[in-house]
């Protein structure tokens, strides 16, 4: 059983609370006093609690569920269990240590697969195959890590394009690096990768911008109004063109946009 997979049927019906015990089960026979204070007797009697009974059947409900989602492997170990958050807790601790040592086996299968004698396509569908398994099991790999773990894995052909990217300051992104590792001249693959980076983090940049300026546009700097909202009043830079918005009147690190 994913929780991942049994999670957003849980959500759905609104019954999350039973598995983590902020819909505690109330008490099955409250205590209740007489109605009447007059009365002679004046013992507190156990009284059935509907509230209880309607508990139970949700909770019964979303146990089966979780049942039937666990695989043979498992279930012999939690079928005896009665409530749905004693066998969500059981699970949780059954494989917490086992999906720990999963998760550092894979990054190790990561970091120890070379290209070798496999085309590029299988050489890359393999790393990417163990990075979804690893965000499947909760460790996400960042796009920087996955594109050093290729890099490392490319062999000794590849060296000179390593070594070429080892130097730029450009994020060298998976899309990039796919086109570059497919040409077979090697400053052409880090000409490939070097503009398409370029390109992806000019798009970023633009986009960042834009969105600024939305927001200026409706929310304007104090003291900048109409026509004069593209320059800074009263300051000595009158001859200086902003390098982030492209206007007059103030230097980059002034910019307001």
């Amino acid at each position: 059983m994913h929780f991942h997979q049994v999670l957003p049927t849980i959500r759905g019906a609104r019954v999350s609370g039973l598995l983590d015990d902020s819909d505690a089960a109330p008490p099955e026979m409250p205590t209740e006093k007489p109605g009447y204070e007059d009365s002679a007797d004046q013992t507190e009697k156990s009284v059935p609690n509907p509230a209880y009974d309607a508990w139970i059947a949700r909770d019964q409900i979303v146990l089966g569920y979780l049942l039937q989602s666990i695989g043979p492997e498992v279930l012999p170990h939690v079928h005896r269990i009665e409530t749905a958050i004693g066998v969500w807790q059981a699970v949780e601790e059954m494989f917490a240590s086992h999906c720990q040592t999963k998760i550092t086996n894979l990054r190790i299968q990561l970091a120890n697969t070379k290209k070798l004698q496999m085309s590029t396509d299988a050489f890359l569908t393999k790393m990417q195959g163990i990075v979804d398994e690893l965000a499947t099991d909760g460790k996400v790999i960042t796009t920087r890590e996955h594109v050093s773990f290729i890099l490392a894995g490319l062999g000794g052909s590849y060296n000179s394009l390593v070594a070429a990217l080892g130097v730029s300051t450009a994020p060298i992104s998976l899309s990039s690096l796919d086109a570059g590792t497919r040409t077979t001249d090697r400053e052409a693959a880090v000409e490939t990768i070097l503009i398409i980076a370029t390109r992806d983090e000019m798009i970023a940049v633009t986009i960042a911008r834009l969105v600024k300026e939305a927001v200026v546009a409706v929310h304007p700097p104090a003291g900048v109004r109409g026509r004069d909202h593209g320059r800074r009043r009263n300051t000595p830079w009158v001859d200086v063109t902003c390098q982030i918005c492209d206007k007059e009147g103030h230097p980059a690190k002034d910019c307001w946009w």
